[in-house]
Protein backbone atom coordinates (compact mmCIF):
# COMPACT_ATOMS: atom_id res chain seq x y z
CA UNK A 1 0.00 0.00 0.00
CA UNK A 2 0.93 3.81 -1.00
CA UNK A 3 0.98 6.32 1.51
CA UNK A 4 0.12 9.69 -0.20
CA UNK A 5 -0.01 13.27 1.96
CA UNK A 6 -2.65 15.71 0.80
CA UNK A 7 -1.52 19.45 0.73
CA UNK A 8 -4.46 22.12 0.33
CA UNK A 9 -3.64 25.63 -0.86
CA UNK A 10 -6.07 28.52 -0.24
CA UNK A 11 -5.25 32.09 -0.73
CA UNK A 12 -1.50 31.17 -1.13
CA UNK A 13 -1.68 29.67 2.88
CA UNK A 14 -1.52 25.77 3.81
CA UNK A 15 -5.22 24.78 5.04
CA UNK A 16 -7.47 21.97 6.30
CA UNK A 17 -11.23 22.84 5.43
CA UNK A 18 -14.24 21.48 7.60
CA UNK A 19 -16.43 19.81 5.72
CA UNK A 20 -14.87 20.77 2.11
CA UNK A 21 -16.18 24.31 3.09
CA UNK A 22 -13.57 27.46 1.68
CA UNK A 23 -15.01 29.67 4.21
CA UNK A 24 -14.35 27.48 7.19
CA UNK A 25 -10.98 26.21 6.95
CA UNK A 26 -7.95 25.11 9.38
CA UNK A 27 -4.89 27.78 8.58
CA UNK A 28 -1.18 25.94 9.07
CA UNK A 29 1.43 27.94 9.81
CA UNK A 30 3.91 26.79 7.32
CA UNK A 31 3.76 26.93 3.33
CA UNK A 32 3.54 24.17 0.78
CA UNK A 33 7.24 23.67 0.32
CA UNK A 34 7.71 23.29 4.00
CA UNK A 35 4.87 21.08 4.41
CA UNK A 36 5.83 19.17 1.53
CA UNK A 37 9.25 18.51 2.86
CA UNK A 38 7.78 17.79 6.13
CA UNK A 39 5.83 15.05 4.38
CA UNK A 40 8.96 13.79 2.75
CA UNK A 41 10.75 13.51 5.83
CA UNK A 42 7.56 11.48 7.79
CA UNK A 43 7.95 8.76 4.48
CA UNK A 44 5.00 10.03 1.98
CA UNK A 45 5.18 7.87 -1.20
CA UNK A 46 3.74 10.80 -3.25
CA UNK A 47 2.24 14.39 -2.88
CA UNK A 48 -0.99 15.20 -3.74
CA UNK A 49 -1.02 18.80 -4.27
CA UNK A 50 -4.94 20.78 -4.27
CA UNK A 51 -4.81 24.48 -5.41
CA UNK A 52 -8.65 25.19 -3.74
CA UNK A 53 -8.76 28.52 -5.54
CA UNK A 54 -8.56 27.26 -8.65
CA UNK A 55 -10.96 24.64 -8.15
CA UNK A 56 -13.33 27.09 -6.26
CA UNK A 57 -12.55 29.58 -9.61
CA UNK A 58 -11.36 32.24 -7.68
CA UNK A 59 -7.95 32.20 -8.59
CA UNK A 60 -4.85 30.05 -8.41
CA UNK A 61 -1.55 29.28 -6.19
CA UNK A 62 1.10 28.74 -9.24
CA UNK A 63 3.90 29.95 -7.12
CA UNK A 64 2.94 28.19 -4.43
CA UNK A 65 2.70 24.77 -6.11
CA UNK A 66 5.99 25.72 -8.27
CA UNK A 67 8.27 26.12 -5.01
CA UNK A 68 7.47 22.31 -4.56
CA UNK A 69 7.30 21.02 -7.69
Amino acid sequence: MKNWAAIDILKGRVVTLVKGDPSASTEWETDALEAAARWQEEGADGLHLIDLDRAIGSGANGEGIQSVL
